[in-house]
């Protein structure tokens, strides 16, 4: 039986943890659920609680992450083609 996420333990346990941005997989890790609970949760309290900064990507609205942190996250590193 998958247990009931609670809006507020969600957030709370995000914060304690340091988590900034988060894909749907990485939520269903940090809460045990399966990825379709996890995928409809972000998409039900996309708004209030969580921000979408692209597709498979999320952040807490109260604590939005620095965008050198999104940066990271969302553009993969050139390669120097001059070694």
């Amino acid at each position: 039986m998958e247990r009931k996420l609670k809006p507020i333990l969600v957030e709370r346990t995000l914060r304690e943890k340091g988590i900034h941005l988060f894909s749907p997989e990485e939520f269903r890790r940090l809460f045990g659920v399966m990825l379709r609970a996890a995928q409809e949760f972000v998409k039900d309290h996309h708004g209030d609680l969580f921000i979408k900064l692209r597709n498979g990507l999320y952040a807490l609205r109260s604590e939005p992450p620095h965008e050198l942190e999104i940066a990271n996250r969302t553009v993969c590193p050139s390669r120097n083609t001059h070694l």
